[in-house]
């Protein structure tokens, strides 16, 4: 297989991985690729309602001989299209970097292709893959949405000062930062508590041609104003369940794999006591806490750091393909 595939192949099918961020939908954020001899032809990227794979086998027209190479073996919705086009296109072989994760397709696609003739090669990079793209891989192997909380801190550790009183904490590049995140996740969810008194517009305002996320408001009491902002334009979606788990699986259902957590304190207080979260931004600001602040729930272990304009950015992620467990080798702070 090394003589029919460059050991850069991943590194090739991710390419365009930042610019498909937030654009693909139930599709993972990564490419398709086919090889001649070993030397890359064609890269494309996954289309609106098609996996990569079957993309580049509709788009593509000389890849005659060719091996087709992506890191996700595709759903097994699409078996039959990817059986007649690779008959059609006359390909040699396919590789998938992992199986799919999802228990409903795992395997299945890659069985049936096999007992069809077609010369298939996994080479189960399970934790490698899975890093690809972390939302994907936790949505369909877990079948929840990816959960991130995205938290302001003042330089003592304080979250967010004076309840009701609204407050900007993160510096400018900061505020890009965090609207990027807002264009490449399904949802952005905010406490009732944090709606009903710092009146949030929850939309992404980063200027790229992103789509807006579905505002989800977590809150026991159902009853708001419709004067608010996060009511204009598409109603925010309201859930009042608390248990987390239940509710990040019923939001996956509907197709929002990855949600942004932006708080309030009661809210990053829920998921960090119940676990369900997969990544934390920690932005620890200049600014420092009053009487009246609250101190960060729960433990957290170290993460990485980087400076973003003023402020510092802590990131704290666990792998993908073992996605929000504290494990006990974890030194919390």
């Amino acid at each position: 297989m090394n003589q029919m595939l460059p050991q850069n192949w991943l590194t090739d099918t991710t390419i365009n991985k930042k610019r498909l961020m937030g654009r693909t939908g139930i599709f993972p954020c990564i490419g398709a690729a086919a090889y001649l001899n070993g030397i890359l032809k064609v890269v494309t990227d996954p289309g609106d309602r098609n996996s990569a794979l079957l993309d580049l086998l509709k788009r593509e027209k000389d890849i005659s001989g060719c091996i087709l190479a992506t890191p996700i073996e595709p759903q097994l919705n699409e078996a039959d299209e990817i059986m007649l086009w690779v008959k059609k296109k006359k390909i040699v072989a396919i590789c998938f970097g992992a199986l799919n994760p999802s228990l409903k397709h795992r395997n299945k696609l890659v069985s049936l292709l096999q007992k069809n003739g077609i010369r298939i090669f996994c080479l189960h990079l399970d934790d490698q893959v899975s890093e690809l793209d972390r939302r994907y891989w936790v949505w369909a192997s877990e079948g929840r949405s990816y959960i991130h909380l995205k938290i302001s801190l003042t330089a003592d550790g304080m979250v967010v000062p004076i309840p009701g009183q609204r407050a900007r904490l993160a510096g400018k590049e900061s505020g890009k930062r965090i609207h990027r995140l807002r264009g490449i996740y399904d949802g952005l969810l905010i406490g009732g508590v944090t709606v009903r008194q710092d009146n949030p517009q929850m939309t992404y305002r980063g200027g790229e041609d992103l789509p807006q996320p579905r505002k989800i408001i977590l809150s026991r009491v159902g009853k708001f104003d419709q004067n608010l902002t996060a009511f204009k334009g598409e109603p925010p979606l309201i859930c009042s369940e608390e248990n987390l788990l239940v509710l990040t699986k019923y939001l996956a259902k509907q197709n929002i794999t990855s949600i942004l957590v932006e708080g309030g304190w009661q809210v990053y207080k829920a998921f960090i006591d119940q676990q369900v979260f997969d990544e934390v931004s920690l932005i620890w600001t200049k600014g420092l806490g009053n009487p009246k602040s609250l101190k960060l729930p729960g433990r957290l272990p170290y993460g990485c750091y980087k400076k973003i304009g003023e402020d510092i950015w802590e990131i704290i992620q666990w792998p993908a393909n073992r996605a929000g467990r504290l494990s006990p080798q974890n030194k919390y702070v």
